[in-house]
C-alpha cells in the first residue's frame, strides 16, 4: 500500500539510511519509475569482504547496460514506485533466477529509471547464494536476454549490447 518497494531477499539486508537514500533518489527524478544504488558483499558472519561496482557508467542507457552487464545483482539495492507496477505484472515466473533481470529489463526499455551513489544494502554471500550458482542462473540470464532480441532490434547499440552479452 506504500508509494515506494523494495525486495529484500532473506539472507541480504538494508543499511539504515537506505529507505531514505532511496526516497530522495526519486523524489530528485519524478519521472523514473525505480532508481539503484550500491552495496556491500559479507560473508555470512556479517564481516566486510567487498563492495559493488560503482553505479556510474559511460551510458546513461539503463536498458543498454542491463543487456550488456546486468549492474543489478543484488535486487535490495533497487527502490521501485509502486505506481510502477499498476499496469505490469511485477515478475515474469517463467524467468525463474533472473526474473529480476527481467523486471529491470522491462522497465528500462520504456521508462525513465535513476541511479545514486548511495550505499543502501548489503549481500551476504555464504555458499549457497543462488546468484553465485551459473548452472542455475546462466541459462536462465541467457533465456531473459534472447527474449529481447524483438527489442533490441530498434537500436545499433542495444543489438550490440545484447551480442556482448550472449
Amino acid at each position: 500500500t506504500g508509494a515506494f518497494v523494495v525486495c529484500l531477499d532473506a539472507d541480504d539486508q538494508l543499511l539504515p539510511d537506505a529507505l531514505r537514500t532511496g526516497i530522495a533518489s526519486l523524489e530528485q527524478d519524478p519521472a523514473a519509475v525505480y532508481t539503484r544504488g550500491r552495496f556491500e558483499v559479507i560473508d555470512r558472519d556479517g564481516r566486510l569482504i567487498g563492495h559493488c561496482a560503482d553505479t556510474q557508467s559511460a551510458s546513461d542507457d539503463e536498458y543498454e547496460l542491463l543487456l550488456r552487464d546486468n549492474p543489478i545483482w543484488l535486487p535490495a539495492a533497487v527502490m521501485f514506485r509502486r505506481a510502477a507496477f499498476d499496469s505490469i505484472t511485477p515478475f515474469d515466473s517463467r524467468a525463474h533466477a533472473a526474473a529480476d533481470l527481467e523486471l529491470y529489463l522491462r522497465l528500462a526499455r520504456v521508462h525513465r529509471v535513476t541511479r545514486h551513489a548511495g550505499m543502501v544494502a548489503q549481500y551476504r554471500r555464504h555458499g549457497h547464494n543462488m546468484s553465485m550458482n551459473p548452472t542455475v542462473m546462466a541459462p536462465a540470464i541467457l533465456k531473459v536476454l534472447e527474449a529481447q532480441r524483438q527489442y533490441t532490434e530498434r537500436t545499433v547499440r542495444w543489438r550490440a549490447a545484447q551480442r556482448y552479452a550472449i
